[in-house]
């Protein structure tokens, strides 16, 4: 089980020879660094917000503007310039707020990334098992090239096949102790 990220151990709460159940917290990574992240991408996602805000805002001034200036057009008050320049802004201000919109977008994602990345700092055990190696030291360097630990099968249940000679087949017997070195 590597290290979902590099970072350093600041919790080892397993030694090698534990039995473990499925999603038993094992290890804990510094997170500070995901914490930041998380506080970096919410005080992203809320300038995004504020900016689609704005960007609607202008949208809607926009909008007005155009609309003032067909009814001067209608009534003779306007030139064709003054409503292609009303026309144009119009556009620039819905472009704008399309922009907005993906960056609010892309800001939201980027937060829920932070978070599941931060969710991360804690390693869990993926099966029940037993802890066949285990980190020894606090404040280790970590990386996920690595594994930090390895779980097998609970010892009671493994089956060990092994190769036996022809001669020595005959001595085998069901139910009968042996030994072996892996």
């Amino acid at each position: 089980l590597p290290a979902p990220f590099a970072g350093r151990l600041t919790g080892i709460l397993v030694k090698a020879g534990d039995r473990v159940r499925r999603g038993q917290p094992l290890a804990r990574l510094d997170d500070r660094e995901g914490v930041y992240a998380v506080q970096n991408a919410d005080a992203a996602q809320q300038a995004a917000s504020a900016r689609k805000s704005e960007a609607q805002s202008g949208l809607e001034s926009a909008q007005q503007e155009l609309t003032r200036v067909q009814r001067l057009l209608a009534r003779g008050l306007a030139s064709q310039q003054e409503l292609a320049a009303a026309e144009s802004a119009r556009a620039r201000a819905k472009a704008g707020l399309e922009a907005a919109r993906a960056q609010q977008g892309a800001a939201t994602a980027q937060l829920a990334s932070a978070r599941f990345t931060r969710g991360l700092g804690e390693l869990v055990a993926p099966i029940d098992g037993v802890v066949l190696t285990a980190p020894e030291n606090l404040g280790s360097a970590v990386t996920p090239e690595r594994p930090l630990f390895v779980l097998g099968e609970a010892l009671d249940k493994m089956r060990v096949d092994v190769d036996v000679a022809e001669s020595d087949i005959g001595l085998v017997r069901v139910g009968q102790k042996a030994h072996f070195d892996v």
